[in-house]
């Protein structure tokens, strides 16, 4: 032993060897995704496409090199393709902690969100009686004393400094039943954003029916919508029977796709409009129809997104409706293939989600015409929530979360701690967790890519390298790199 380690000599200190840190070996991300082995026309060798969901990169790689990789990380292949998978991070250090860099990089997001989202609901208003609706309605619109407390508080948030945007997104019931209370709303959003030198953006959630050409103007020149979603249930037999109007009990479909219909058509700037088609076990047959309407009439190139999602419970039971996961993401596959054919904007595979939605954005919110205020854009005016007459999701007055509101505010520290799955699904960079309010309810919210993110590559590749009957799409900065 020796004596001036003991004695606290330290001259022994420097003949003592230092102890040789190993140098990590290299491991395949666990959020790594591979998919199947294809062969593309022309050639003899079958790829595959590799991606990583941590960052976004893909590569199609000759399925001999990822055999190679699968057996042995550190095997030798290519010095420029185990570059770039260590620079993409689909070939990392085996003592790194991926799930801890991903989830510090998911609050380094929130914790620097420079965003100010209030989502408001001027009325809990609708003209449609939707079967599948969880919301109660009825005539009640934003006072302008709620009006006045909802200014106040966006000026506190706002006078903190820590914002560079305020984002107004205007829900439902139908929003555009309010237009009176947007009027009066919109100038002075306005107004706060320039005293306070933000960026001022816009967006609005609408079924359509009122979208008139008048009121697409007033949309542009008052509101500076800058976003616009559209809901159409699928073609129009399959709409008509349950998007229907309360007073008539009349389809709405012909109303709404005329409304769409100018509204792509306006000259620029317009703003983006997307198409939303909801679906479950009664209408999915009407997607592929409705698909090909919207195209026949010229709309889809004008879309900035059309997609499907899937009916989802609102404290009603109406996800059992729904397909069944794999079932969906199925069926998703063909629309896209289908959607790709005709030429729709695509985008087939999932970025990176750091914030997964609005209970995480620092400040932001969502106010319904009672004046209550809510950190979750699902539970407002849902009769299954209210319990001695209070949303159990309700914020307080101070806009601080208490009860489920609570709950769901914390699902990231319960995430981390293992309460969920996500934990160990090699998809969580792409959807953050989904849906707080679905796992806490005890509903699954997994989007369908979990499910088909294998086929999306694929598709992805072909789109981009090849051409499918008269529809071309020409490889760009996310192309696929060359197999190596």
């Amino acid at each position: 032993m020796e004596r001036g380690w003991l004695s606290g000599d330290r001259r022994s200190e420097r003949v003592l060897p230092k102890p040789v840190s190993p140098v990590a070996r290299p491991k395949l991300s666990h959020y790594a995704i591979i998919s199947d082995a294809f062969v593309e026309p022309g050639r003899d060798t079958p790829i595959r496409i590799l991606f990583s969901s941590r960052t976004g990169a893909r590569y199609a790689i000759a399925d001999s090199t990822w055999a190679t990789l699968r057996a042995d990380p550190g095997a030798e292949i290519p010095a420029g393709l185990r570059t770039a998978l260590e620079r993409s991070k689909l070939l990392v250090p085996d003592d790194e902690d991926e799930l801890g860099a991903i989830l510090a990089e998911n609050h380094r997001a929130r914790e620097t969100h420079e965003v100010l989202e209030q989502i408001i609901q001027p009325t809990a208003a609708c003209q449609l009686a939707c079967d599948y609706c969880g919301q109660a309605h009825s005539p009640k619109k934003l006072s302008a004393e709620a009006l006045d407390g909802l200014l106040d508080q966006l000026d506190r948030k706002l006078a903190t400094g820590r914002f560079r945007e305020l984002d107004i997104g205007w829900f439902g019931g139908e929003p555009l039943l309010a237009l009176d209370v947007m009027r009066q709303a919109s100038p002075r959003f306005r107004a706060l954003a320039e005293r306070r030198k933000v960026e001022y953006v816009a967006r609005l959630v609408t079924n359509g029916i009122l979208l008139t050409p008048e009121c697409q103007d007033e949309l542009h020149d008052l509101h500076r919508i800058a976003s616009v979603e559209v809901t159409l249930d699928g073609d129009q037999a399959r709409h008509d029977a349950r998007r229907l109007w309360k007073r008539t009990g009349r389809g709405s479909f012909a109303t709404i796709l005329e409304n769409l219909t100018t509204l792509v058509s306006r000259p620029t700037p317009r703003p983006e409009v997307s198409v939303r088609c909801n679906v479950d076990a009664r209408n999915v047959e009407g997607v592929i129809p409705l698909i090909h309407q919207l195209a026949e009439a010229g709309l889809h190139r004008s879309l900035e997104r059309f997609y499907v999602a899937t009916v989802h419970s609102w404290g009603n039971g109406a996800s059992r409706l729904s397909l069944p996961p794999l079932e969906f993401a199925s069926r998703q596959m063909v629309w896209f293939a289908e959607m790709a054919r005709l030429g729709y904007p695509l985008s087939l595979i999932p970025g990176r989600t750091r914030i997964a939605c609005l209970t995480f954005k620092p400040g932001s919110e969502l106010m319904d015409a009672t004046g209550a205020r809510f950190n979750c854009t699902e539970v407002s005016y849902v009769p299954s929530y209210t319990v001695n007459g209070q949303n159990v999701y309700q914020l307080r007055t101070d806009g601080t979360p208490t009860g489920r509101a609570a709950v769901l505010a914390s699902f990231q520290e319960r995430l981390a701690a293992g309460e969920y799955p996500c934990r160990d699904c090699s998809m969580l960079p792409t959807c953050g967790g989904s849906c707080a309010k679905a796992w806490i309810e005890g509903d699954i919210p997994c989007p369908p890519e979990k499910h088909n993110i294998g086929a999306r590559l694929i598709l992805d590749h072909v789109l981009k390298t090849m051409t499918i009957k008269s529809f071309e799409v020409r490889g760009g900065a996310n192309a696929a790199p060359p197999m190596s």
